[in-house]
């Protein structure tokens, strides 16, 4: 009986001591945050007045662009048919493959096309042919999404 009585009044103690910490009740709601200076408040519209107005005289550049990735066609070319080619395409890291896109294995044809997802941040790709990457060949990425390259024996 006297545990229970002690586990009530703890309980009671501890609730109590939150009430009072989180400051108690919900206050009068015509009170109004101040502003940082202390020196006036402001009402909810005019806030919202200013942000519009800040919002409104900053926009984007035109090709501004909120999506991180673009489906980009490749159109790669050989002057001769391809036995067999092993070419490779990466995102770069200033003249150095950094990430591996795509991998494929060409067997007589002298053309190869792909649609791959690059982020939207890279202009160009590097391109290695049978793993030579002492050798390796930048690609730019047109404004419409498109990187072509002939590549010659």
């Amino acid at each position: 009986m006297v545990n229970f009585i002690e586990r009530k009044i703890l309980s009671t103690s501890v609730l109590l001591l939150c009430v009072t910490a989180c400051g108690g009740g919900g206050g009068s709601e015509g009170t109004s945050a101040a502003s940082p200076t202390g020196n006036s408040e402001r009402t909810q519209s005019e806030i919202e007045a200013m942000a519009s107005l800040a919002l409104a005289s900053h926009s984007p550049s035109e090709d501004f662009n909120f999506s991180t990735q673009r489906q980009v066609n490749f159109q790669f070319d050989f002057t001769s048919l391809q036995s067999f080619t092993q070419l490779s395409i990466y995102i770069q890291d200033g003249d150095e493959p950094a990430s591996l896109l795509e991998q494929v294995e060409i067997s007589n044809s002298s053309h190869y096309n792909t649609s791959l997802s690059v982020p939207t941040y890279f202009n160009s790709v590097l391109v290695v042919l049978n793993n030579n990457t002492s050798v390796p060949y930048s690609v730019a990425i047109d404004s419409a999404n498109v990187a072509v390259y002939t590549f010659s024996d």
